[in-house]
């Protein structure tokens, strides 16, 4: 019917810290500064950045990241480890580090066949932006000098030359990329004929230029309506148009 009793005491030690994270956003190849906070019984440590570099004993601590590193999630996980005296005791913490990334991206036309950016001109330029979702500021600029600052621009009607058209994408954090495309506009060919006034049952030479196929209509008396040079012998009075179309394949009339 005897007993006893003790007391054994337990003690645990550390280490211990948390992590302080400034900005817990960035761009690529953004900057951040890392912080302990809450320590004890701390005596050696080492940051995992999480792009494959480390640094050790020191804080606060700044590391900048490649404008390469772009993880496929949208973000990196930051590893603290650390060591109590002699390394007996060892522990760590991890924090999320957010690695925003803006696509700029837009469509010319449908952007389905050469002819949506080589073109006649004439014809409206409708420009699509394809951006990735988190950009929210947009700057296009045309290089003959039209700016706008809008999801997309208006509908253009584009002059004769080659031009080019950049895009600014910008997120609310303030990432941004760029993408420029051309747009090559052909002149439409310049036409010229000749006309004349003959009596019933004459013919008159009709001579068309400017272009590398024609087409005459309507094709009452000619002799060749797909000839620039026609021979019309009109019963009666005829208004004739001639379809001059270029090496371009630009048409006028």
């Amino acid at each position: 019917g005897c007993d006893d009793d003790t007391t054994l005491q337990i003690e645990v030690e550390g280490p211990v810290a948390e992590i302080d994270l400034n900005p817990n956003a960035i761009c690529p190849g953004g900057s951040i500064e890392l912080n302990l906070l809450d320590t004890a019984d701390l005596v050696f440590w080492q940051f995992d950045f999480g792009d494959g570099n480390t640094g050790s004993n020191q804080w606060p601590t700044q590391h900048e990241y490649s404008p390469d590193f772009i993880p496929t999630t949208g973000s990196t996980v930051l590893t603290l480890v650390m060591f109590s005296e002699d390394s007996v005791c060892s522990a760590a913490r991890t924090i999320d580090l957010i690695i925003e990334e803006v696509i700029a991206d837009f469509a010319r036309n449908d952007e389905s066949s050469v002819l949506d950016s080589i073109h006649c001109f004439g014809i409206p330029d409708v420009f699509t932006n394809n951006s990735s979702p988190n950009a929210n500021q947009f700057t296009w600029s045309f290089s003959f000098g039209d700016v706008y600052n809008s999801t997309e621009p208006p509908v253009q009607n584009l002059p004769v030359g080659n031009h080019t058209l950049e895009l600014i994408s910008e997120s609310a954090l303030g990432c941004r990329d760029t993408i420029v495309k051309r747009m090559e506009i052909f002149p439409l060919p310049e036409a010229s004929v000749n006309g004349g006034v003959i009596c019933q049952g004459e013919s008159i030479l009709l001579i068309a230029d400017g272009g590398e196929t024609y087409e005459w209509s309507p094709d009452i008396g000619l002799d060749d309506p797909n000839s620039p040079i026609v021979n019309a012998s009109p019963q009666n009075t005829v208004n004739y148009t001639v379809l001059v179309t270029d090496t371009n394949d630009c048409s006028s009339s």
